[in-house]
């Protein structure tokens, strides 16, 4: 199995043209361009700039590298007139109203509080407005400053221009170098004057909290629109590639990390000053998080960002863990896979629909030539809306799988500050509450699955390595054991809504299936477990006509009685069983020997009379999965078995034939009636079989990759059950998951030589049936026309798409209802065991299913 071959490399489309701010740069000369490099780099935020191959996130060490130095006060000769100006025109415009004064004197100070007002509002004279900052926090010894926050309502304009400032405007005194000569270095900021600004901000919050709030606001809107530049990652995103030099990108870089420290220190320290401020700094980055439609570049250095202020603000890390899947899975849930295996976004689907609606709209009395010309047309347009929509999937996996990378990385980080117990505690809420009944969420929930492979990993690592007696592994994977518990806890809770019981117990069977870090053990107890509630189930119903009552008494929206709403109104417990089969499917091997050798080993300490104070295995009441009980189960006349995944009802037999887990009768005609469920066909007559294609390395692979019970299934699926671990299609964020994921190897229920074997005797065999129906095929095609396109060679379909991040493999193809679930789930009486269906031996169906399990083996590459 290779990890490499599903993952493709293809990055967003993005623009590559020249930048504008890369131009104003270079066109320095122009008068305006200083003073209009700002606006150009607000105008740039809206465009998708060329990203980095391989965004990532590398945690700081320490935030020594984040500070606020102090500023520089100017000489006293120079300062002292500036201090009187501030303190005469803040204090007259303070006691106005309740001191009378010379009017020649107001008039004066009036005049001077409108000129900082104004020069707040222009930011024209960089110096002046530096010097009317300092003065604003240390004229009058600092009693302007309390004026200010004593009658803040007289000086509201001066406050809301104080915190709508830019604390780094260019420097626009290398204008007249910028004019000799041409460069595409960066203008440099004014950091004298920043200083001054953020540390005023400092100073008012300090003095008075009423003023967190907007200081807040101030700095986040400056953060989220800087790169997250610091000492051990200088990776740059939003103002990536937008020179052309490396020494103007180092620039960049350079003034992104002391854009970055300044806002970083200031924030931690007004969070040092003010502990509230943790309490408000959350909705402040949850409101301002970029939508789903934003490009790739702002949400991922938003996130970035996030997980800097970690750092000093420990206190909303869960919160920050749960913004970032909730944000996962809203993108999560636009990628859809459709029943066949084509990867698309939700609202691409419905534009595509609508379009192939005006072929139906047109009116029967328009000519022939009018309505092919109409059809053409709408083709056309649907041809187009589709390349639209491969580069919209392409950019939204793009940006799924940028955003799960820097997640992982964060989790990867956190485990060494905390545990994965603590960082699992921290987003179960979230898994409670929108994972779980979020309907086919496809990536988002292998987060649970990280946790508890990185808590297996370290539980094992520093546990026990040195340690002479090995402990069970169940003892070791302590946050699979729970996480397995609780959704088996969900499963039996009478009390919760019975679709999210089903939904527990698909989480349920597909982790216990793909998780590695869960034990043979815990996959006995969660299958036993599964079982004893599938028993009580069948108590309840214990005769057909309890069965028939029950969907009597079921509301009218599940039908008038019919199979499908057999299927509805027991739901819950095909589900339950289905999971317990699945799980078979995976683990049946080493859950039968794990239970064997439990029962030798207890029947060893009955007969020694031994008591040990750790015991290797788990008591086999609580782990029984023997015969008996799979036989009662399958035998039911509601018949789990029956209306389960196609692929997984297959496989389960094969186990079942090669371990003895059921009754001779009962598998014999389990088999009889699998046949016949899956010689159910799908087309124009019952009597047309699908041509055999010739069998090449492309036709086998194809079929290989569409079958299977590891996720790929084909087949009629009743319960349109899906598995939420099923194979992880994501390029880069994939590494994290693949040392946790048991891939489908397909079982131990045959060997290569036996394969091989009844390859060659079902070719032949398939051929047979293949020429004797050529006549019925001819003639289905005189009678439905078109209709027959449908079986066309596999051979059409086997261009592989090598440039999507989501890999269009056909995951979801058996997650639908097909029409051969339709035939095969009619009334009883339509599975009848004839005479003719007992005259098919057991070996040759076996042998059938072999071969096309062979074929259908996942690797999910």
């Amino acid at each position: 199995m290779s990890g490499n071959n599903s993952t493709i490399t293809l990055q967003t489309p993005m623009p590559n043209q020249e930048s504008e701010i890369s131009k104003a740069l270079i066109n320095s000369s122009s008068d305006n361009d200083a003073s209009n490099l700002e606006d150009v780099c607000k105008k740039e935020e809206n465009d998708i700039p060329t990203l980095p191959e391989d965004i990532s996130w590398i945690p700081s060490q320490s935030m020594d590298w984040a500070t606020i130095p102090k500023p520089v006060l100017p000489p006293k000769e120079d300062f002292g007139a500036v201090e009187t100006f501030v303190f005469d025109a803040i204090s007259m415009r303070s006691v106005a109203e309740t001191c009378p004064m010379d009017p020649e004197k107001q008039k004066s100070a009036a005049l001077g509080y409108r000129a900082i007002l104004e020069l707040l509002r222009k930011q024209d004279d960089l110096e002046l407005l530096r010097k009317i900052l300092l003065a604003i926090r240390t004229s009058g010894e600092g009693a302007t400053l309390g004026l200010i926050i004593r009658n803040s309502k007289k000086h509201s304009m001066l406050i809301h221009l104080i915190f709508q400032m830019d604390p780094f405007p260019f420097d626009q005194s290398s204008k007249e170098d910028s004019e000799k000569e041409v460069t595409d270095n960066l203008p440099q900021f004014n950091l004298d004057l920043t200083d001054a600004y953020l540390n005023l901000i400092l100073a008012l919050v300090s003095a008075n909290s009423v003023f967190l709030t907007p200081t807040l606001n101030m700095l986040w809107r400056c953060i989220q629109n800087t790169d997250a530049i610091t000492l051990e990652d200088r990776q740059l995103i939003l103002h990536y590639n937008i020179f052309k030099t490396d020494e103007s990108r180092e620039n960049m870089i350079n003034c992104q990390f002391v854009k970055n420290s300044r806002l970083h220190g200031t924030l931690s320290k007004v969070l040092s000053l003010v502990p509230k401020g943790h309490s408000e700094m959350f909705p402040l980055i949850a409101s301002n998080f970029p939508f789903k439609l934003a490009p790739l570049a702002k949400q991922a250095c938003y996130v970035k960002q996030c997980f800097t202020v970690l750092n000093y603000a420990p206190t909303i890390r869960q919160n920050i863990l749960e913004l970032c899947i909730d944000k996962c899975l809203e993108i999560d849930v636009e990628i859809r896979i459709a029943q066949d295996g084509k990867v698309k976004l939700e609202q691409a689907r419905e534009n595509e629909d609508s379009l192939k609606e005006d072929i139906f709209t047109m009116d029967e009395e328009t000519e022939t030539e009018e309505k092919r010309t109409k059809q053409e047309e709408v083709e056309r347009a649907v041809s187009k809306t589709r390349l639209k929509d491969v580069d919209r999937v392409d950019e939204m996996a793009e940006k799924l799988d940028t955003l799960m990378y820097l997640t992982f990385q964060n989790l990867t980080s956190s485990a060494k500050v905390k545990t994965p117990k603590e960082l699992y505690k921290m987003i179960i809420a979230t898994f409670d509450s929108v994972i779980l009944t979020t309907h086919r969420s496809k990536f988002v929930q292998f987060v649970i699955l990280f946790l508890c492979g990185l808590d297996h990993d370290k539980y094992s690592h520093d546990g026990h390595l040195d340690k002479e007696i090995e402990l069970d592994p169940s003892e070791q994977a302590t946050l699979s054991r729970e996480f397995a518990a609780k959704l088996i806890d969900l499963v039996l809770d009478p009390f919760r809504p019975s679709i999210n019981r089903q939904s527990a117990a698909c989480y349920l069977a597909s982790f216990v299936s793909r998780s590695t870090s869960v034990c043979a053990g815990t996959a006995c107890e969660a299958v036993s477990a599964i079982l004893r509630f599938a028993e009580a189930y069948m108590d309840t119903y214990h005769t057909a006509a309890l069965a028939r009552n029950a969907k009597r008494a079921a509301p009218t929206e599940f039908g008038s009685g019919n199979q499908t709403s057999k299927v509805v109104v027991h739901s819950l417990f095909y589900t339950v069983c289905q999971a317990a089969f699945y799980i078979m499917c995976f683990r049946g091997k080493e859950c039968i020997e794990y239970y064997e050798q439990a029962v030798a080993y207890y029947a060893k300490l009955d007969e020694t009379h031994e008591d040990e104070q750790i015991l290797l295995y788990t008591d086999p009441l609580l782990i029984e999965i023997g015969s008996k009980r799979w036989t009662r189960l399958v035998g039911h006349h509601l018949h789990p078995l029956k209306y389960c995944l196609e692929s997984v009802r297959g496989e389960f037999l094969l186990l079942s034939d090669k371990y003895d887990l059921i009754d001779e009768t009962v598998l014999n005609r389990l088999i009889i009636e699998d046949r016949k469920m899956a010689s159910g066909t799908k087309g124009v007559s019952s009597s047309v079989r699908k041509p055999v294609s010739i069998q090449t390395a492309a036709t086998l692979e194809k079929r290989r990759i569409n079958g299977g019970v590891g996720g790929l299934g084909r087949g009629s699926n009743p319960l349109d059950s899906f598995f939420p671990f099923d194979p992880y299609l994501l390029r880069r964020s994939y590494t994290f998951v693949d040392p946790y994921y048991r891939h489908w190897t397909g079982g131990d229920t045959q060997n290569n030589e036996e394969e091989s074997d009844q390859e060659e005797i079902c070719s032949v065999h398939d051929d047979e049936i293949s020429v004797s129906d050529e006549s019925s095929i001819e003639s289905a095609e005189q009678s439905q026309g078109g209709d027959v396109e449908e079986y066309e060679s596999d051979d059409d379909d086997d261009s592989v798409h090598k440039e999507h991040s989501l890999v269009e493999a056909n995951e979801c193809t058996a997650m639908s209802l097909t029409s051969t679930t339709y035939s095969a789930l009619g009334d009883d009486s339509e599975n009848e065991i004839t005479a003719e269906d007992m005259a098919v031996p057991k070996d040759t169906w076996m042998a059938e299913l072999k071969r096309a399990r062979a074929l259908s083996v996942e690797d999910c590459w």
